[in-house]
């Protein structure tokens, strides 16, 4: 390397402009270019360099730092990024799809969290059992008859804890207004 110009033998030529005009403006802020290896292959480096005196005169003195795994890293990122988004608009479509479907069944429709909470009841249950999801929230489950609390509350524990499902259970529901309904429940566990 002795004699020969550095920016000549190891920078690419489409970042010798660059090179040469943060060598002129004495920018001592990190930038990356392109280099050459020996092989002619091109990698990426980040240069930090300075002006510092040297035997009576100024010289440049650069740190060159091979990128090439940060960038690929930060290329992989970027894709990681692309594809999060577009599973996320998928997503998005995906619950309107299903808020859409959960709204318009004649079925009533109720979600319950891991602590048996209401979280979601659809216009039908509203319709049919007279509660809101705001008086449901509350946490008690108001509208299951005080006899059959307990083996609602283990079946719904059974069914998250196993995923066990039911269908067409017979059994009896309060509407708000304190009738009680005769109604077929099916439950199974959702995981969101």
């Amino acid at each position: 390397l002795i004699g020969q110009s550095g920016i000549e033998l190891l920078c690419a030529p489409e970042s010798r402009k660059m090179l040469l005009k943060k060598i002129a403006a004495d920018d001592e802020q990190p930038y990356v270019i392109f280099a050459i290896k020996k092989d002619g292959t091109r990698f990426p480096v980040e240069i930090q360099a300075r002006n510092i005196p040297y035997r009576g005169r100024q010289v440049r003195v650069a740190e060159f730092r091979d990128i090439t795994e940060r960038k690929k890293a930060e290329e992989a990122l970027r894709k990681s990024r692309v594809r999060y988004r577009q599973l996320y608009k998928e997503s998005l479509k995906a619950e309107e799809l299903y808020q859409s479907l959960l709204n318009s069944s004649a079925d009533a429709i109720l979600l319950l969290d891991a602590n048996q909470k209401a979280q979601y009841i659809n216009p039908a249950f509203t319709r049919i059992f007279g509660w809101t999801l705001d008086v449901l929230k509350g946490g008690k489950a108001l509208f299951v008859p005080r006899p059959l609390a307990k083996s609602f509350a283990e079946t719904i524990t059974k069914i998250m804890t196993d995923g066990t499902t039911i269908q067409g259970h017979e059994t009896q529901r309060y509407a708000g207004d304190d009738r009680i309904l005769d109604v077929s429940l099916s439950a199974s566990r959702y995981l969101d």
